[in-house]
This record gives structure tokens, C-alpha cells and sequence, in this order.
């Protein structure tokens, strides 16, 4: 028999959610790539979509996430 493991998912929130698993994978597809283009790709979201998941995060958080 398999071991018994824990797994969890981590949403931060504030006056709506703004960072979890797809956030995460985006920035690191971004970091990986160096293109919101290529990331979004990759994930299989329009560009549209990654940019509308990076500027609610950038507004929740109050800071630049991705620079320009």
C-alpha cells in the first residue's frame, strides 16, 4: 500500500482572490519563457486571460509583479 500523503492548494485573497495554482504556473512559465505570450500558451489561456490574472494580482497586491 501507498503511503498516505497531504496535499493542500494555497488561494490568497483580499477583496477577491488573486493568487493559486494558475498564478503560479503562469509566473513560472513567465520566468521560464521571458514571454506573457509563450506562458499563456503553454498554460492554454488567451493572452487576455494572463494579462487579466497578473493585473488582478498587481492591484490586489499593490506592486509590480511582471515588468514591462
Amino acid at each position: 500500500r501507498e503511503p498516505i500523503q497531504v496535499t493542500f492548494k494555497l488561494r490568497l485573497c483580499r477583496e477577491r482572490p488573486f493568487f493559486g495554482p494558475g498564478t503560479v504556473q503562469l509566473l513560472q512559465l513567465i520566468d521560464e519563457t521571458e514571454s506573457v505570450r509563450l506562458a499563456c500558451q503553454r498554460m492554454g489561456v488567451s493572452y487576455s486571460k494572463g494579462w487579466k490574472m497578473i493585473s488582478v494580482m498587481e492591484e490586489e497586491l499593490g506592486e509590480c509583479i511582471v515588468l514591462r
